[in-house]
This record gives C-alpha cells, sequence and structure tokens, in this order.
C-alpha cells in the first residue's frame, strides 16, 4: 500500500506541471480574432504564431479577459508621456 502511494508521487513529480495562463486584452477587434473560428478576408494572412495562440486557447491552456485600457498598467510603458 505504502510503496503504491509513494509510485503514483514520484509518478506525478515526474509529469510537467500544467500552467493557465490569463491575456487581459483592452482591443476588442484583438480578442474577436483570438476567439472566432472564422477567417475573414482582412484575417486571411495572419502570421502562424497567431494561429498557435488560438490553438491554446481552444485548448484551454490560455484565456483572454476583456480588460479597461484605463487599468492597463503596461500602457504607461507604450504611449509617448506629455
Amino acid at each position: 500500500m505504502i510503496k503504491e502511494m509513494v509510485e503514483q508521487e514520484i509518478a506525478d513529480l515526474i509529469h510537467a506541471p500544467r500552467c493557465a495562463v490569463k491575456f487581459f486584452e483592452d482591443n476588442a477587434d484583438a480578442m474577436t480574432i483570438a476567439t472566432m473560428p472564422k477567417i475573414r478576408p482582412r484575417t486571411k494572412y495572419i502570421n502562424g504564431k497567431y494561429w498557435h495562440f488560438r490553438e491554446q486557447l481552444d485548448q484551454g491552456k490560455i484565456s483572454i479577459h476583456a480588460m479597461s485600457t484605463k487599468d492597463q498598467i503596461a500602457n504607461l510603458l507604450t504611449k509617448p508621456l506629455a
């Protein structure tokens, strides 16, 4: 009994940990492109990394959450200051 428990714990440690990632996006169009399965004429030539992103989203490894532009702290680093 103890041997089986130890073997199970070791097996659990060997497997890679599962990590879920949350993306907070303030661009509604980016969220639509990521979640819509259809290809539109303007999104026809999207780079392969975006398809990988969509695949990870479909598998549940990542999730996208809407966020206001005012709450995006990273925007301070990308916008010119007055």
